[in-house]
């Protein structure tokens, strides 16, 4: 009886999805860095406001408080209660990706655009954001000089701080102290 042997060899050939996204981060590790996405108040104009105070500096007084406004966490909250929903995206993009859909960078210019909508509807719907805003802030958003579409709401006063959120998609090195 004759031994038959037989040899196989398997090749799996790269798709050019594969290889573009392949040399993005290549070249992103060239470069000393990597890739990541700014979400939230990232201008410091003035943004046409009256006082005279960014809506950055607004944001970050709302958030963590001053001796004389209270905390009212709104940014951190929201990344915090929508971590799973991140990952999930960032997951389906990495499909988009390597399917040939979509560049590394546009799926995280589309993580940023989520962060901010979420951001957005942390503050404008379901319950306020807590501690509910000083009788004589509610008289005067009461009084009609908000201007808000959302109604008289905590963080909102004519809409102008919520509606100067931004996403940037960031490559390079990220600067020390700019969060993890």
């Amino acid at each position: 009886m004759a031994k038959v042997r037989a040899t196989f060899r398997i090749t799996n050939r790269p798709t050019q999805a594969w290889l573009n996204l392949n040399a993005e981060l290549r070249a992103l590790k060239a470069s000393g860095g990597g890739i990541y996405v700014k979400a939230g108040f990232l201008s410091s104009e003035k943004e046409g406001r009256e006082d005279g105070v960014n809506n950055a500096t607004v944001a970050a007084i709302n958030e963590y408080g001053t001796d004389t406004i209270p905390a009212r966490p709104f940014v951190g909250p929201t990344f915090d209660s929508n971590q799973q929903k991140y990952e999930a995206l960032m997951r389906q993009w990495i499909g988009w990706v390597l399917s040939g859909h979509a560049s590394f960078k546009q799926g995280m210019g589309l993580l940023g655009l989520e962060m901010v909508s979420d951001i957005r509807k942390y503050v404008t719907e379901g319950n306020p954001v807590p501690p509910p805003n000083a009788p004589s802030v509610l008289a005067e958003k009461l009084k009609g000089s908000s201007g808000s579409p959302w109604g008289v709401r905590t963080l909102v006063w004519t809409g102008q701080m919520i509606g100067s959120m931004a996403h940037q998609v960031v490559t390079g090195k990220k600067p020390s102290g700019e969060g993890d």
